[in-house]
């Protein structure tokens, strides 16, 4: 019985439709939901998309000040927005033209993004165990002038064959902080054909 099962199960494996993107030319992905390769593609086509919109580029050449708004996850699956956000981060910082900061966060469920120490380094004040010439005065955080913020989204649609399409929809967008106005957007496509067997979660 136990053979049975065995051969049953592998028999099964060996039918299942491999996953396929819908994009021509494309390397085949190992995985029906979001894997790195996904990400980095997303990432390559955002950050190219806002470097060369121009909004990044100051007169004066310095850096824009950056806040991390929430990413939220509304796929199926347990994908952490952090390994995305993270590598925009160093796509941007990179350029000279993105300075991040650690001051604050409009993501409340993403408390790690803020910099615990500066906090607890500000406490020092007044504390006779600290020599106060070295402890940092009021005043010197900077604010951010832009804040980055998005959403990754899933669709699943059934297919002839017994396939699936699952669509992945990666978007961001920044957003002046003196004016509310949202300076630009992006949203970049992500296409995969699989089987229905296959799980995305």
């Amino acid at each position: 019985m136990k053979k049975l099962l065995l051969l049953l199960s592998l028999a099964a494996a060996g039918c299942t439709t491999p996953t396929e993107y819908i994009r021509p030319g494309v390397q085949t992905p190992n995985a029906a939901g979001i894997v790195d390769q996904d990400v980095r593609a997303a990432v390559s086509e955002l950050t190219g998309s806002l470097l060369q919109s121009g909004l990044l580029n100051r007169t004066d050449g310095g850096a824009y000040v950056v806040a991390i708004g929430r990413v939220v996850n509304d796929t199926m699956q347990h994908f952490d927005t952090d390994i995305l956000v993270d590598q925009i981060k160093e796509e941007l910082t990179a350029t000279g033209k993105v300075l991040v900061t650690a001051a604050y966060t409009g993501a409340s469920d993403k408390p790690a993004r803020v910099d615990s120490t500066l906090e607890a380094t500000r406490s020092a004040r007044g504390d006779a165990e600290f020599n106060q010439s070295t402890v940092v005065g009021p005043g010197q955080l900077v604010a951010a002038s832009l804040s980055l913020s998005g959403r990754i989204s899933q669709r699943e649609t059934p297919t002839d064959g017994g396939k699936k399409q699952v669509d992945y929809y990666f978007q961001m967008r920044v957003v002046d902080q003196a004016t509310g106005l949202e300076r630009w957007s992006k949203q970049t496509y992500i296409g995969k054909l699989t089987s229905r067997r296959n799980q995305t979660w």
